[in-house]
């Protein structure tokens, strides 16, 4: 993927499209897919400095940044342009609006990071670390971190909102972890950057205190452990609702993947990450879905659809919502009302959300070496102390 994005990338900048060069505005590579090149050392300065500024130009007093920003368009729209006014007014107003969701604020750190590391343009530096400062000052005393802070709930009347909850949902949590992890291992490109020693040991600290976090949201069916709703009360740290069509439930595809994934990366896990890892493998296992795929159409109306069909395939799947209850895949619409069948929600939620994939499966794979290794890598450990 990065070679693609790369090829991308170049066959952009050389023929002027991805900066409106040569009287072109057209726009080939977003933000985030920058992010993902796997080499800035051969992307000339000029096109990748732009874009750095535009982050120092934006970043909140805060050190954060809002969601889903285009970071990347030059010329401006006028619709663009518009709404950057409105973000500088709000810096400048109140603060408010910074945010972990969709890779806000991780991507753009990540970015400066790597534009530092090639041009040593100390700003971004700067500027980075401001970043990382504000991660650190958002999470919860009980290592969680909520989807946006300062909490935009300016009064104890108000209805609190699903953004103050621990936020796992497409990753949120987990991604903000992950970066606090390479800038406390002095992983690339952070490595770089000459980070305080301080500074790395907070983010090792507060890297294990989200650990301890994710560990006691993991829900329980009676005494067995399972797995994990998108988000939680910070204060009860029970499951609860974010947007209408996301209410509390178990997810199968999705965020327990992602949270998977990291306990597995945990270089010397705990007795605790080894139960907590291994009752969800199991649970998976046991929730797989057997002989049904998801089919995309052209529908009656001339539009493109999907539904779930029998297969004769032997790829497993997972919905992305299973009761908490009962452990029953199920489909939800904008009412909040469980259903069995993907086509009895609406046209547009039907098709613009990730209901059910076999993304569980290469987790599952990789558990059973992991967890060879583990136990082995703990029996000599404690072989060697006696």
């Amino acid at each position: 993927m990065f070679r693609r994005l790369f090829i991308a990338f170049f066959f952009a900048v050389s023929s002027g499209l991805l900066f409106g060069q040569s009287g072109r505005k057209g726009i080939t590579i977003s933000f985030k897919q920058l992010t993902e090149v796997e080499d800035y050392s051969r992307l000339p300065e000029e096109h990748l400095i732009p874009i750095a500024d535009t982050l120092l130009l934006y970043q909140f007093p805060n050190g954060g940044w809002p969601k889903n920003q285009t970071w990347e368009m030059n010329p401006l729209t006028p619709e663009e342009a518009q709404r950057r006014a409105k973000l500088r007014q709000a810096i400048k107003n109140n603060g408010l609006g910074t945010t972990i969701e969709g890779g806000a604020t991780t991507l753009e750190v990540f970015y400066l990071a790597r534009v530092y590391q090639k041009t040593a343009d100390v700003r971004y530096r700067e500027a980075m670390i401001r970043g990382v400062e504000y991660l650190l000052s958002m999470q919860y005393e009980n290592g969680g971190w909520p989807l946006v802070w300062p909490s935009q709930t300016s009064s104890f009347d108000m209805e609190p909102s699903y953004q103050d909850y621990i936020t796992f949902n497409n990753d949120a949590m987990v991604n903000v972890m992950r970066l606090l992890k390479d800038v406390a291992d002095n992983k690339s490109p952070y490595m770089f950057a000459q980070i305080d020693e301080g500074l790395k040991a907070r983010c090792t600290a507060s890297f294990y205190k989200g650990v301890l976090c994710i560990l006691d949201c993991q829900v329980r069916s009676g005494n067995d452990l399972t797995v994990w709703a998108q988000q939680y009360d910070q204060k009860t740290m029970q499951p609860m609702k974010a947007r209408d069509f996301e209410i509390p439930a178990l997810t199968g595809c999705g965020e327990t993947v992602g949270i998977l994934s990291l306990l597995m990366d945990i270089p010397e896990p705990s007795e605790r990450v080894l139960e907590s890892v291994t009752s969800a493998v199991h649970w998976l296992e046991k929730h797989a879905i057997r002989h049904k795929k998801m089919l995309y159409y052209v529908n009656r109306n001339g539009l493109r659809d999907v539904k779930v069909t029998n297969s004769r395939d032997t790829t497993l799947v997972w919905n992305r919502f299973y009761d908490i209850e009962t452990g029953r895949p199920f489909f939800s619409d904008y009412d909040g009302i469980k259903r069995d069948d993907i086509n009895d929600i609406s046209y547009r939620l039907r098709n613009s959300y990730v209901w059910m994939s076999s993304s569980p499966d290469a987790i599952i794979k990789r558990y059973y070496g992991w967890i060879r290794n583990m136990r082995m890598k703990l029996k000599k450990m404690q072989q060697q102390q006696y």
